[in-house]
């Protein structure tokens, strides 16, 4: 459909239909988009179906298109899509049940390699932009997902909100990336505390330089970055699995229980 209206009577302007379409596919496999903007993510809801219905279940029912068919149920239907309209009407917009932007979100997510994984390793502070981009591929390459390239990944990362700064540290003026609420007046203090993590003071540091920070070592500038970025990662992977091991055990603490009252 090309969207322009059209005469209902083919005289008469008054009466026109200007049509258009929401298109519903149901797969197996989700279409993974190669590139996510704005035009894709805007139109796109990922619903996700998860009743499975077998024989083995008991739950399968060949019938249920007739079923879903007769007069008692599409009046069960109407009427519900009627209460739901004028909820839309009401509100001035659907309704997204949390399961659903979750579900999207995750699924644009697993369609961008870029931006899952700054999803996953945010800039807290600041991050050189090359050694960025590098911890990307490297992680593309451990998930098995392509990577898209820098020009690509660095504007993934501009349309998160992160900044494009260059400072002057320990001697070099290198491209970073900045997080969105970091005040420049620190980038300093980020460097003194890597020199401190090499035990090197910043008079020392302009003394001797990098001959010094190699019998000091611990690691580069970049380095240093870095581990606060994995750091950073690893707390958030331990915290999630404590999480996890949480439920679980509530799960089966619980079915512990249904089974101890089902036997009395």
């Amino acid at each position: 459909m090309s969207g322009e209206p059209i005469s209902l009577n083919g005289k008469d302007d008054k009466d026109v239909l200007t049509p258009y379409a929401t298109m519903l596919m149901s797969v197996n496999e989700v279409i993974n988009f190669r590139e996510i903007g704005l035009h894709i993510t805007d139109r796109v809801i990922v619903i996700p179906f998860l009743a499975t219905f077998t024989d083995d279940r008991g739950n399968r029912d060949i019938n249920i298109g007739e079923k879903l068919c007769a007069t008692e149920a599409l009046k069960i239907i109407v009427t519900r899509s009627v209460q739901a309209f004028e909820k839309v009407l009401e509100n001035g917009k659907f309704t997204i049940p949390p399961i659903v932007e979750e579900t999207t979100k995750q699924y644009f997510m697993d369609c961008n390699s870029a931006l899952e994984f700054i999803s996953l390793f945010p800039i807290k502070t600041i991050i050189v932009k090359s050694l960025y981009y590098k911890k990307y591929q490297k992680w593309c390459t451990k998930q098995n997902k392509e990577a898209v390239s820098d020009s690509q990944f660095g504007k993934q990362v501009l349309a998160l909100n992160y900044r494009p700064e260059r400072y002057l540290l320990g001697g070099k003026r290198e491209p970073y990336y900045a997080s969105p609420d970091f005040d420049n007046s620190k980038s300093q203090d980020i460097y003194d505390k890597y020199l401190q993590w090499n035990g090197i003071t910043r008079e020392t540091d302009k003394i001797y330089g990098d001959a010094y920070k190699r019998k000091a070592y611990n690691g580069t500038f970049e380095d240093y970055l870095l581990k606060q970025l994995n750091d950073e990662q690893n707390t958030e992977d331990e915290q999630q699995l404590d999480e996890e091991e949480t439920t679980q055990e509530e799960q089966r603490t619980d079915n512990e229980q249904t089974t101890s009252d089902n036997t009395l």
